[in-house]
């Protein structure tokens, strides 16, 4: 969405450019600056450079009074169609704003900034194939503009044409490598749609142009946990962790990273502190617990768990890592017990868990 205001204030700095028309006195509202008040400039000219200082500032109505007065004056005037298009772009009129833009473009059938205007006009009124077409004419007119690809990739995107929109958004970022905004544009579609590898990639050039971005870091993190690469997403988590020391789950999946790699004392460590950030989370006590048990420190488990049936009492989970526990202890009765309970709480996540658990300590008990 920045970079589509972005496209849009372009439209304005553009019309700017327009000499003389526009400037500020120290008075309540927008005034006409000296220079335009030269002999010799248009009274067009005049009202046109008042709209773009009005704009500029925000004060929409009055700025569509001058654009208006401009067309009044002159039918033929492009730019001041543009000014109004802008306007009601601005004051969520997209129907207005269509009409003014598609006036522009009739009057100016070359004019890059006409048919973005259209093409964004087209994207805020849901007429989505209407704004590709224009987008692609902007692409045609402009190439080199990476702006103008992201206007197209975002329009194949809310079509759900996957490809056209990620080969328009690799485009755009190479035309601005080194624009962050537009290369996550790339990152953010290649991993809502599962192309982990090929985030990743993109997501490491975001990484270099803001080393210190929070969502950058976590991308990575999520992105490597989701590909097995468990060495990469510690290392990333841990990252995160430290621009957000308190967020709990954070500190949940770095310890899932260390689980993984088997380092049982560092994933004891993040779940421990994950508790303490949000001790009402009895998920988080079982699987402490679990872990644990992998570790072998079954009483520490045990006492784990306890801790969570505090906090939940009819918690599943914990009932199942308990009996666990007293099943490397060889306790096969009291685990029995504690897998009979947890089928008891009657969640279906871990009643297959239970069950198989009781078959286990009958069948061990010679039952």
């Amino acid at each position: 969405m920045a970079l589509k205001i972005a496209a849009v204030c372009s439209l304005i700095a553009a019309l700017a450019l327009v000499a003389g028309c526009a400037g500020r006195q120290a008075v309540s509202g927008p005034q006409a600056t000296p220079e335009s008040k030269r002999p010799g400039l248009s009274e067009q000219d005049r009202h046109y450079g008042l709209g773009l200082e009005y704009l500029n500032k925000g004060m929409l109505d009055e700025a569509a009074v001058e654009f208006e007065a401009v067309i009044k004056a002159d039918p033929s005037r492009a730019r001041a169609f543009k000014g109004l298009g802008l306007v009601y772009l601005k004051q969520g009129k997209p129907s207005e704003s269509i009409q003014a833009y598609l006036k522009a473009a009739g009057l100016a059938s070359n004019d890059a900034e006409a048919h973005t205007g259209l093409g964004l006009a087209y994207m805020a009124a849901g007429k989505v194939p209407e704004a590709t077409g224009e987008f692609r004419i902007v692409t045609d007119l402009v190439p080199t503009v990476a702006a103008n690809y992201v206007n197209l990739g975002d329009a194949f995107d809310r079509q759900g044409l996957l490809t056209e929109a990620i080969e328009a958004y690799r485009r755009a970022v190479e035309l601005a490598p080194r624009d962050a905004e537009v290369v996550l544009r790339l990152a953010g579609i290649l991993y809502e749609n599962q192309m982990y590898p090929d985030a990743i990639s993109v997501y490491d050039l975001a990484l270099g142009l803001s080393p210190g971005d929070f969502n950058v870091t976590k991308a990575l993190a999520d992105l490597h946990l989701k590909t097995e690469s468990y060495k990469a997403s510690a290392e990333f988590y841990d990252k995160a962790v430290t621009m957000k020391p308190e967020d709990s789950q954070l500190r949940y999946w770095l310890a899932f990273s260390y689980d993984k790699l088997g380092n049982t004392d560092s994933a004891v460590f993040n779940i421990e502190k994950a508790i303490d950030l949000d001790p009402k989370n009895q998920d988080l006590y079982w699987y402490l617990g679990d872990i644990l048990n992998r570790g072998q420190r079954y009483d520490d488990a045990i006492r784990a768990v306890e801790k969570g049936l505090a906090v939940r009492p009819n918690s599943a989970g914990a009932y199942c890592v308990w009996g666990d526990a007293l099943e490397k202890q060889g306790l096969y009765q009291e685990a029995a017990d504690k897998y009979k309970r947890a089928l008891a709480c009657g969640d279906p996540v871990w009643s297959p868990y239970a069950t198989k658990g009781i078959e286990r300590q009958n069948k061990l008990l010679g039952k």
